[in-house]
């Protein structure tokens, strides 16, 4: 299965990453922050780290297309402020007529 993990380099995510990659799914993870916690995976071919932000929507699209368990950690945040602020920032079809 492919993974993706925002925030997987920090604690709660670098601990699914060793899960997912243990279990043999390969592992995307999204994060600002660091790679400590994740350094041991970066040579295993089913791990994927990208240095960004989940505020990058383009990239977030890309990533979540055709994952089949996006996780989102928050980095922080409470879920009800993650899914605010992203959806502040998404581009929805059809929303110019709200405008």
């Amino acid at each position: 299965m492919r993974v993706l993990i925002t925030g997987g380099a920090g604690f709660l995510g670098s601990h699914l990453s060793d899960a997912f990659i243990e279990r043999g799914d390969e592992v995307f993870v999204l994060d600002t922050g660091g790679i400590s916690k994740v350094r041991h995976l970066l040579s295993n071919p089913r791990f994927h780290y990208v240095h960004d932000s989940v505020f990058n929507l383009d990239l977030l699209d890309s990533l979540v297309r055709g994952q089949k368990l996006p996780i989102f950690t928050g980095a922080g945040l409470t879920a009800d402020e993650l899914a605010a602020r992203i959806a502040t920032g998404a581009r929805l079809l059809g929303s110019e007529r709200f405008a």
